[in-house]
């Protein structure tokens, strides 16, 4: 038979009997034999040129091509071979069987999906050769490999006979391997399971974490409790995402709603992350937002929390929310000026004024970013803000651009303190020079002595009275009885000038005495007050 050059021609050969349907079968061409073979059959054989050709079984046919070839045709023997697949054959045949599986799971954030993994099945029947099921024995051992979410199962072993599953790659490469039925007995009619689990997590530094709480209150007479305001988190860093508690993050954002009453926590953010809290969904409310911005600090929980109010119409001073008026938000912003070697306090206060009354307080703080605002304020009124007390050691100077108030507090320089007066040497110092003598000490004054007693006045000299004549003598008395001897009085008498020169020189003398003393007192009173 032939062809035209470049034409295939396709064959259906009615597949012979005892070809199983799932063999593989090729179709063998003795190309360069015809029709017109000698009696040398044998030799034509095996000097010809044997070509496998690919077939396919098919409707119980076996289909093939052939290329046409015009010059020396297309017709020449063909020949059909099939492999069989081999056939389980169970030892002991006849004998109750069971079933064995082996399964394999890979899991952690860093596990291989892929991989492959070597598993060795040992019965305690070194007899088994051959294919069972899946698995193929040589001397009761069988070997494969198996990816994730991939099983091997072996059928027909002999009910009552051991097992032993072991896992070449256990525990290795970072993975942590369990599992269960590693070990066993075949079971009549049932199948028994080892199942291998390896799991491999990834083991990155953690970095100290915080939390943060997002809190929501209503107040004022037409303040809804059941509405729901709609927050946003947004995070300094955009590659955070997944579900931190109860707030679930992506690129770094979050978006949620809260009613009055509610909150919201956000645990293990990365600490020394900054954050940020904005409300919607709050029109015609005054919104008042305390750490609505900051950063995340280790082992703390920070909170931001959302008040607002809305009053009805007529109501107080306090009801900032007319339809016919804008909201505003005023924002207070602190800013240290750290160039003379102070250091900024924890917090600062700083006051809210509505036409010049004060309307609220918040405090600035390295939490909060030495950041704050109000929010939802009506622009009818006139909105300040102040630092309520400078630091002390710092000048405070204001700047306002629109509703956004910055407090500059600047550090003044550190005045030096007075040193101490060197205190006197004690005693002599190490060169051993003697100490400084001390002032001399003055000599206790001398005990003044008491003004003399006046002299008395000197009697009167008595003048001498005139002689007159003798007087006559007295009689002597009996005698035998004593009488009475009167004596002579030796004073002078009056008149008697004999002793006045004495009486002088003795005045004189006295007075002389009187005033010597007294200069004396008066030179050392006048020595004293001078020392003094």
């Amino acid at each position: 038979m032939s062809t035209d050059e470049g034409t295939n021609i396709t064959i259906y050969w009615p597949c012979p009997s005892g070809i199983p349907a799932e063999a593989t079968v090729k179709v063998l061409h003795f190309n360069g034999l015809h029709r017109e073979y000698k009696n040398d059959l044998k030799n034509q054989v095996n000097n010809s040129n044997v070509e496998a050709i690919p077939a396919r079984v098919e409707n119980g046919n076996i289909i093939f091509s052939l290329a046409g070839n015009k010059t020396r045709g297309s017709f020449s023997p063909f020949a059909i071979y099939w492999t069989e697949t081999d056939k389980p054959t169970p030892p002991n045949p006849g004998k109750n069987t069971g079933t064995l599986m082996v399964s394999k799971t890979v899991a952690g954030n860093e596990g291989e999906l892929t991989k492959e993994f070597h598993f060795k099945v040992t019965l305690n029947d070194t007899s088994v050769t051959g294919t069972y099921g899946g698995m193929t024995f040589k001397n009761g051992v069988a070997s494969f490999a198996l990816k994730h979410g991939e099983s091997m199962t072996a059928s027909g072993l002999d009910a009552g006979m051991t097992y032993s599953v072991t896992e070449q790659e256990a525990n290795q490469g970072g993975y942590t391997t369990t599992s269960t039925g590693a070990n066993g007995t075949i079971v009549k009619d049932q199948t028994a399971t080892a199942g291998f689990t390896n799991t491999r997590e990834s083991k990155p530094v953690i970095p100290n974490t915080g939390n943060l709480v997002v809190s929501k209150t209503v107040s004022g007479s037409q303040g809804s409790t059941t509405k729901n305001f709609t927050f946003t988190i947004t995070l300094g860093d955009t590659s955070i995402n997944g579900k931190f508690n109860e707030v679930t993050f992506h690129n770094g954002v979050a978006v949620f709603t809260l009613k009055h009453g509610e909150s919201i926590t956000a645990s293990g953010l990365p600490a020394g992350i900054r954050y940020t809290v904005t409300e919607s969904d709050n029109s015609g409310c005054t919104v008042t937002a305390a750490g609505d911005t900051g950063t995340i600090e280790a082992d703390k929980t920070a909170t931001a929390t959302f008040y607002n109010y809305r009053g009805g119409s007529g109501s107080s001073d306090n009801n900032d929310n007319d339809d016919d008026d804008d909201d505003i938000n005023v924002t207070a912003q602190k800013i240290w000026k750290l160039d003379n070697g102070r250091t900024a306090p924890d917090s600062i206060t700083v006051m809210l004024r509505k036409n010049g009354r004060e309307y609220d307080q918040a405090i600035l703080n390295e939490q909060n970013g030495w950041r704050y605002t109000w929010y939802g304020l009506n622009s009818r009124y006139s909105w300040t803000v102040e630092e309520v007390e400078v630091p002390e050691g710092f000048t405070m100077s204001l700047r306002r651009h629109g509703h956004k108030f910055t407090i500059v507090n600047d550090d003044t320089p550190v005045m030096p303190g007075t040193p101490d007066n060197p205190s006197q040497p004690s005693g002599p110092n190490a060169s051993g020079t003697p100490d400084i003598p001390g002032a001399p000490v003055t000599p206790d004054t001398p005990d003044i002595p008491g003004t003399p007693d006046q002299p008395g006045n000197p009697e009167a000299l008595r003048q001498p009275g005139t002689p007159g004549h003798p007087a006559a003598p007295e009689q002597p008395g009996t005698p035998g009885q004593p009488g009475t001897t009167t004596k002579s009085d030796n004073v002078p008498q009056t008149g008697d000038t004999a002793n006045l020169t004495l009486w002088i020189v003795l005045l004189a003398v006295s007075g002389t005495g009187l005033i010597a003393s007294l200069v004396l007192i008066k030179k050392k009173k006048h020595r004293r007050n001078h020392m003094e």
